[in-house]
């Protein structure tokens, strides 16, 4: 699988590559960006999917990666993933960042998380207000946020409370961070899904802000 598009905002077609590589048992398969630098590929950044995924659909989105493909679950066999999921990554530096997450519960139902507030590229100072909701509330009704500086490191993170009407139903959450204790810059807040059994990503969506 491969796919075209601007992924650095230059104005030339990039590509999104899947690689494969086998270590006799294990298929290890990744997503990779390959930059396109005055005519030549370079590769820039990978992402590993799983062992022995089954991908469906790879394309370039609005200089984003989407990845559509079937994952192991926690009880699936090694032969026969079965969990759906999408992924979407955003090149961020030397790195290839899940922007977006969705899966599928196994009556087909989409697992989602989506940020309302604030915009992506918003300037902030002061409090920061997440809000957003969910197609379906999660395991005892906690997400976790985590916030991260332009080079990937963890500045904070923590639990948040879904409020739902009942078990699996949609749900809505904020929170409320306080940037005074985060450095002067590009923030990225991720908001997450993740399993009780294996602590695998069901769901997750994120937003870059400015710290002023």
């Amino acid at each position: 699988f491969y796919a075209f598009g601007d992924l650095n905002q230059d104005g030339v077609n990039d590509a999104a590559v899947i690689i494969a590589e086998n270590y006799g048992g294990r298929v290890l398969v990744s997503v990779n960006a390959v930059l396109n630098e005055v005519g030549q590929p370079r590769h820039a950044a990978s992402y590993m999917i799983d062992d022995r995924p089954q991908i469906k659909a790879l394309d370039v989105r609005d200089g984003e990666i989407f990845l559509e493909a079937l994952v192991h679950g926690f009880d699936d066999p090694a032969c026969c993933p079965e969990q759906a999921v999408t992924r979407t990554f955003q090149l961020s530096g030397a790195s290839l960042t899940l922007a977006r997450a969705t899966s599928q519960t196994p009556d087909g139902r989409e697992r989602a998380i989506t940020i309302d507030s604030p915009s992506d590229g918003s300037g902030m100072r002061g409090e920061l207000l997440i809000s957003g909701r969910v197609t379906i509330a999660p395991f005892e009704n906690t997400l976790v946020y985590r916030v991260y500086n332009e080079q990937g490191n963890e500045l904070a993170s923590g639990p948040i409370t879904v409020i739902a009407i009942d078990l699996g139903a949609p749900g809505t959450f904020t929170v409320t961070l306080d940037t005074s204790a985060l450095p002067i810059g590009r923030i990225r807040s991720v908001i997450a899904d993740l399993s009780a059994a294996d602590g695998s990503i069901l769901a997750l969506d994120s937003v870059m802000v400015v710290v002023q």
